[in-house]
């Protein structure tokens, strides 16, 4: 999905036009969601999901939408979700397309609203990412930078488990 967006940008600027700024900000976001999601596709890590309550979503359902405040992703079990936006007039913009093993919701951790939706495809099973514990394979605690950066203290450290 990135590389058509990254064609359409490059068209627009061989051409002198000029993207609407939505357009450019829905591209731009599109980009930092394929780029986060390539960090979590793989294996789920039984570090970070481990006796997890899994949702069903049915077709359509959304998971959640544009403008919403909860701070919460999703690892998908399985099924099809569209990730995207709705422009001003009213148009859907997909990014992307995520299936099982991958994660939707992942651009909450740099906002304070959501710049972005998801919607089930088909009957999809996933599990909440709230609350995901903080340790590495080995079983000790993570550490962490002495921070006060709400953007890291959202966020799980996902990175030590990530399959192949």
């Amino acid at each position: 999905m990135a590389s058509s967006d990254y064609r359409i940008a490059q068209l627009a600027a061989r051409s002198g036009l000029e993207l609407p700024l939505e357009l450019d900000d829905s591209l731009s976001q599109a980009a930092v969601s394929t780029a986060l999601v390539s960090v979590f596709r793989g294996k789920f890590c039984d570090a970070i999901l481990p006796n997890r309550k899994t949702t069903t979503f049915k077709k359509e359902e959304v998971i959640y939408d544009v403008g919403g405040k909860e701070r919460t992703f999703f690892f998908l079990q399985d099924g099809f979700v569209k990730v995207g936006t709705i422009t001003s007039d009213g148009h859907e913009l997909i990014y992307d397309v995520r299936k099982g093993g991958d994660v939707v919701g992942e651009l909450c951790a740099s906002e304070t609203r959501r710049p972005d939706r998801a919607v089930a495809l088909e009957q999809t099973k996933a599990t909440d990412g709230r609350g995901t514990p903080r340790k590495n394979l080995d079983g000790t605690e993570f550490s962490s930078p002495q921070t006060n950066d709400p953007v890291y203290e959202s966020w799980p450290s996902h990175a030590e488990c990530e399959g192949p």
